[in-house]
């Protein structure tokens, strides 16, 4: 028994650092042998652990029909209910409406046969925020009776935590239905409460959600506000959310990814920005940045020791420093010159264009005879990144240029952007920084390079002849000793 017990918690712990062969395989062992013994408790259990990992992993009719046999077989009521409130979303995701709304019709006499208390208020507002959840849903009413009822149940056990719960999934309720300022008044409500219940990992999810009700009646300043409040506490949780929350690394697109753009989208929303809204979105995007990659590799990135602006404004070198944004109605670009404030620019070009229009420049950039479609592919990308701050950088005699990228354009070589006549690396150096805070930057130590240049320039067999490679291995030679084989 301690074994199979050993092995879902084992599982269990795979999961929660994203592990999800591993924790499959630790709870598929772990059912085993809790089905050996004949321990229906532990059978349940692991099994309900094992349709989440599923879940997770994407595989949603094995996890549904998981959950239905713990449901249909759980000795413990209140897991029961869990499993049943879990096949919810999925039934929705499947498109299994009819089964859904089956499900929704029996979930309120389980609900009812759970003693009152944080268990069944939990339940009941799991279930709801699922309903809320669904586009066009017809059991609006069903979620108003679940959350009436999670929020007499919290507050007659004093559960500040449920009860603000309780609150916040109402005010989204009311949200979805265009009641906006209910819907204020209530995820306040729900704010005092995580507050007061020093409860930080609640209170975020209502400053975004007061964030995003503000910004709908264009309370712009109160928006940024709130938006701000539910950044900086997600910045003081980050590594204990990646540490404990196993849904985060699964949801964190949806669910805290929008609270950063949300608020970068705000700050940068007039082409008046002043200097200290820049220097906040910049420094937003940046914060999701490190929080992307803490989050993907369950490990906090490493101390940083110096700024890029300070390396920009101090080098000898004449640099820029170009930091584009993705927001889902344009593309923003932040941009550092020496010893100057910041300054943006923007065009209007959607998230689902830009993504589409990238997707298909790197599928055409490795291909054949693809040179004149390419080079129009990177001329619109060079029109939308670089080209607005063009006369900027000849004011200043820029000679490098530095990108700190943003979502799909890490995968784009900027090297390639194309202005009609010049490939951008002919004209500029070009570098990648993966964000403004670098890690103890060193200069290079000087010292005499030679090189090896090898090429075949002439046709060979079935290959054509590459007239290029000459030319590319002069450039070469004449820039630094170089011993040749050429052909």
């Amino acid at each position: 028994t301690e074994v199979a017990a050993g092995l879902r918690t084992l599982g269990e712990l795979y999961r929660t650092v994203g592990e999800l062969g591993l924790s499959e395989a630790s709870l598929t062992a772990g059912l085993t042998l809790a089905e050996q013994l004949g321990d229906e408790g532990a059978i349940a259990s692991t099994r309900f652990s094992l349709a989440t990992t599923h879940a997770a992993a994407g595989d949603l009719t094995i996890a549904l029909e998981q959950y239905q046999a713990v449901a249909a077989t759980s000795l413990r009521p209140e897991l029961a209910v869990r499993a049943t409130v879990a096949q919810l979303p999925l039934l929705a995701q499947l498109g299994q409406a009819q089964q859904l709304d089956t499900l929704v019709q029996e979930l309120t006499p389980q609900f009812e046969a759970l003693p009152p208390g944080y268990l069944r208020a939990y339940g009941l507002i799991d279930a709801a925020n699922t309903l809320v959840d669904l586009q066009g849903s017809p059991y609006q009413s069903i979620a108003l009776a679940w959350l009436t009822e999670a929020l007499d149940n919290a507050r007659a056990v004093s559960s500040l935590r449920a009860e603000s719960y309780a609150l916040g999934t109402l005010g989204k309720l009311y949200g979805e239905a265009g009641e906006l300022p209910d819907a204020k008044a209530l995820t306040q409500q729900a704010l005092t409460l995580a507050l007061q219940a020093n409860a930080p990992e609640i209170s975020y999810l209502w400053n975004a959600q007061l964030g995003n009700f503000q910004r709908k009646t264009e309370e712009t300043e109160a928006a940024i506000a709130n938006y701000t409040a539910a950044v900086n506490t997600l910045e003081t949780l980050r590594r204990d959310l990646v540490a404990i929350d196993d849904d985060v690394r699964y949801n964190f697109r949806e669910t805290v990814e929008p609270v950063y753009r949300n608020l970068v989208d705000l700050l940068t929303a007039r082409a008046d920005v002043d200097q200290p809204k820049l220097e906040q979105a910049r420094a937003v995007i940046e914060a999701l940045q490190l929080a992307e990659l803490e989050n993907f590799f369950r490990e906090a990135c490493l101390p940083v020791s110096e700024n890029i602006d300070q390396v920009v404004d101090s080098t000898a070198r004449s640099t820029a420093v170009l930091y584009p944004i993705i927001l889902p109605d344009r593309l923003e670009v932040v941009v550092k010159l020496p010893r100057q404030p910041l300054t943006h620019f923007s065009t209007p070009v959607t998230k689902t264009e830009l993504d589409s229009k990238l997707q298909e420049f790197r599928r055409d950039v490795v291909r054949p005879y693809t040179l004149k479609k390419v080079q129009a592919e990177a001329g619109e990308l060079y029109r939308w990144l670089v080209e607005p701050v063009v006369p900027q950088l000849a004011e200043a005699n820029i000679n490098t240029l530095v990108f700190v990228l943003d979502g799909a354009l890490r995968n784009i070589p900027m090297g390639l952007l194309h202005n009609g006549d010049r490939y951008l690396i002919q004209d500029f150096g070009v570098a990648i920084a993966p964000g403004l805070q670098l890690v103890d930057p060193q200069s290079l130590t000087g010292q005499n390079l030679s090189v090896i240049i090898a090429g075949i320039s002439e046709e060979r067999s079935s290959f054509p002849a590459l007239p290029n490679v000459t030319t590319e291995v002069q450039e070469v030679e004449a820039a630094l000793p170089s011993q040749v084989l050429l052909n």
